[in-house]
């Protein structure tokens, strides 16, 4: 029977653990290993898989279990130290689990987190005339990414507050605001926009369109 190896964490101020190997012998060789997750960040709604960097295995399988702290919702701590699924709410989330490896004795911590990216709305808000037609449409911000088809993304707008520029309209489905300006002025509305998917509803924070119509 060959020798368990025993685990060690490859990182500075983690413990040795000491397990005699097998055989009655005290023949024993340390694995430093580690499964390190980068700071990932993945986007709302969107199917993801984030894959543990590891190292001084030896060719043994490395293993992972979450001990404490919070996983994004949707997502899971994978036996084999890969983080996969759907996250369903935005925020920077902090984890931490043990590492073991097949055909060694022992297990040793760390840490790791995942940041889950939400999407923004913006809108330029050109300046207007009166009697000229004016198109504005919402620009998706913030890094995130659309889902796969799959999950049937669709976005809506409404008023939320406030007053459009007289002539001017929002379109509940593209969120677009469009016409031709009547009045001259300063308007200024709240505009709220929501992604539905068939993992939930998200809506960003209300857009406040403000915008000067010349004579």
């Amino acid at each position: 029977m060959f020798p368990k190896k025993l685990l060690a964490l490859s990182m500075a101020g983690s413990a040795v653990l000491l397990v005699a190997g097998c055989g009655g012998g005290y023949d024993k060789e340390t694995l430093y290993v580690s499964v390190y997750f980068p700071t990932a960040s993945i986007s709302l709604y969107n199917t993801s898989t984030i894959v543990g960097q590891q190292s001084g295995f030896d060719g043994h399988d490395a293993h992972c279990g979450m001990t404490s702290g919070q996983m994004a919702p949707g997502m899971h701590l994978n036996w084999d130290c890969t983080i996969t699924g759907t996250p369903t709410a935005a925020g920077s989330y902090y984890f931490n689990y043990v590492i073991s490896a097949e055909d060694t004795e022992g297990e040793v911590s760390s840490s790791g987190s995942v940041n889950v990216i939400a999407p923004g709305v913006s809108y330029s808000r050109p300046a207007m005339k009166v009697g000229t037609a004016a198109s504005d449409a919402p620009t998706i911000t913030g890094g995130w990414k659309t889902p796969a088809a799959s999950a049937v993304p669709t976005w809506s707008y409404a008023l939320a507050g406030g007053t459009l520029a007289s002539g001017l309209a929002l379109n509940p489905t593209t969120g677009v605001v469009s016409g031709t300006p009547t009045i001259a002025g300063n308007y200024s509305a709240q505009i709220k926009a929501t992604l539905t998917t068939t993992f939930g509803s998200y809506s960003p924070a209300n857009v406040n369109y403000v915008t000067t119509v010349s004579p």
